[in-house]
């Protein structure tokens, strides 16, 4: 900085201007600046290390936050449209399984298949 430049000028170019206990009282302030700056350089780099450990941990704490978002959503798209199709009213699906009640039946058991096929494949998978 500015201090370290204008004490540096004075040792190397003023001594001549000087006393020699001035000269070793700048040299050993100048020492001091010096010091400083190497001290707040050393902080300033301890803080970035600080910041970098801080926001990769919210990072991760973010991916996991998604992560699980992911899961329930893949979860419930199957059973969208499971539900979408057995919600349009087929009257051969209710015909083949002759009653309502079995194609209900039907419907709730083809949906827990689904959601069952899939926690075992995202376990399998390590996702949960």
């Amino acid at each position: 900085g500015a201090q370290r430049d204008v004490f540096q000028a004075l040792i190397t170019h003023g001594i001549h201007l000087q006393q020699a206990d001035m000269t070793l009282y700048y040299r050993d302030v100048y020492d001091h600046i010096v010091r400083q700056y190497e001290t707040a350089d050393s902080l300033r780099d301890l803080l970035t290390s600080a910041m970098d450990v801080y926001l990769s941990t919210v990072s991760n704490r973010l991916n996991q936050t998604t992560k699980a978002l992911t899961v329930i959503a893949s979860l419930f798209l199957p059973l969208s449209f499971l539900t979408g199709f057995y919600g349009m009213n087929f009257a051969y699906l209710v015909g083949v399984l002759e009653t309502p009640t079995n194609a209900f039946l039907v419907g709730i058991a083809t949906m827990l298949i689904a959601t069952f096929i899939q926690l075992y494949l995202f376990r399998r998978r390590g996702w949960l």
